[in-house]
């Protein structure tokens, strides 16, 4: 008896397994059948039965069903795609991360934003990387909410893996794609623990600088160059920039700043912001990324002269590269070793070392250098 009921269980059960995937097969193979789609979506058992269908494939499978279920126009369809983004399996969710943005469009964006908040990480670092792609405004302030959460729980030990990189990726991307200058006000709100304004502010100026965008480069410029000291900030803020961005400016850089620190700004935001107007290929930031060359710090010295080549001016007028050669050649002596390496490799890749013999130091210190190769070879060949 024991036996036949096994025998009867698997056949129900292998009659109800064929049935979903007949009805998976009609949905995914890009149905235009508005009539199917209603009823799936009606009968709770039939929607049921797709979604368990669904769930059973792997992540490129049902993202291939649902590619087929956008192609139908009707309302129900895409009632029936947002429906997928809350299911449990996770090859379900992936695939309606990769979906629903084509498919949905606008609509997308408020399932997307939920997702981003899944405790699964995977799931939520493709939601979250997904809609920074989207270009819509609604989804920036959610991700600076959920960027500040991330970057306390991540400072206090309490998340694992951290989410802050798919963050960054997004909200910088978002700036960028918007290109509305007021949104540097929410980035640069300041933050009255010194402690937190080095992490939550580097977070925030990492979103600036990954931006590319030419509205980043006057918040880039006043960080890079202290703006405790009066003239240099002054300059700054003197360059004519639009109204919204000089606004900006005023407010957290100006003479009546609330950008009031209780140290200078920390090397490690003006190493962020070398970067950074290397990433938005500003000419306007060679002068200054020239002058951080001088800077104490070899990691700020190493982020400057690595921006230099971005923030040539193109054509190179000959007199602006040889002033910043004459800047560059000191460093072959410089007491980093990483900061020594890199300039001889500047210098190699942009002057084709082919400098004239108006620049004795390079002529020095290539001659110590071939020197030293070929005492190495003579010592090598003694071992032999």
């Amino acid at each position: 008896m024991t036996r036949l009921l096994s025998i009867w269980l698997l056949l129900v059960g292998s009659a109800v397994a064929a049935e979903e995937n007949a009805l998976l097969q009609q949905l995914k193979g890009g149905v235009a059948q508005a009539k199917l789609v209603r009823a799936t979506l009606d009968d709770p058992e039939q929607r049921e039965a797709y979604f368990r269908a669904l769930g059973a494939l792997e992540h490129g499978e049902a993202t291939q069903a649902l590619r087929g279920l956008s192609k139908n126009p009707s309302a129900a369809a895409r009632e029936l795609l947002a429906l997928s983004a809350g299911q449990p399996e996770r090859s379900t969710r992936l695939a309606a991360i990769d979906v629903l943005p084509e498919a949905l469009g606008a609509d997308a964006v408020p399932l997307l934003l939920k997702l981003a908040r899944s405790g699964d990480f995977r799931v939520s670092e493709s939601a979250i990387i997904s809609v920074g792609y989207m270009k819509d405004g609604r989804a920036w302030s959610p991700l600076l909410r959920m960027l500040e959460w991330e970057a306390a729980s991540e400072q206090d030990g309490s998340t694992s893996p951290r989410k802050s990189g798919a963050l960054l990726k997004a909200l910088a991307t978002l700036f960028g794609d918007l290109g509305d200058s007021r949104l540097l006000n929410d980035l640069l709100i300041p933050i009255p623990d010194a402690l937190e304004i080095e992490r939550f502010g580097a977070l925030r100026l990492t979103v600036i600088a990954d931006s590319r965008s030419q509205a980043a480069v006057p918040v880039l410029l006043a960080v890079l160059n202290d703006p405790d000291d009066k003239d240099t900030r002054n300059s700054i803020l003197g360059l004519g920039w639009d109204l919204e961005t000089q606004t900006v400016l005023e407010a957290h850089f100006g003479e009546q700043s609330t950008l009031r620190p209780l140290r200078p700004l920390p090397v490690s935001w003006k190493v962020i912001a070398a970067q950074g107007l290397a990433k938005a290929r500003s000419p306007r930031g060679l002068q200054y990324l020239v002058k951080a060359l001088e800077h104490n710090d070899p990691e700020l010295r190493l982020a400057a002269l690595r921006a230099l080549s971005s923030c040539m001016p193109k054509p190179r007028p000959q007199d602006v590269f040889d002033e910043t050669v004459a800047v560059v050649l000191p460093l072959l002596t410089d007491g980093s070793r990483k900061v020594r390496d890199y300039a001889w490799r500047w210098l190699k890749r942009e002057t084709k070392q082919n400098l004239p013999l108006s620049y004795p130091q390079w002529r020095r210190w290539n001659e110590r250098r071939l020197q030293r190769t070929a005492e190495q070879a003579e010592e090598e060949a003694g071992q032999e």
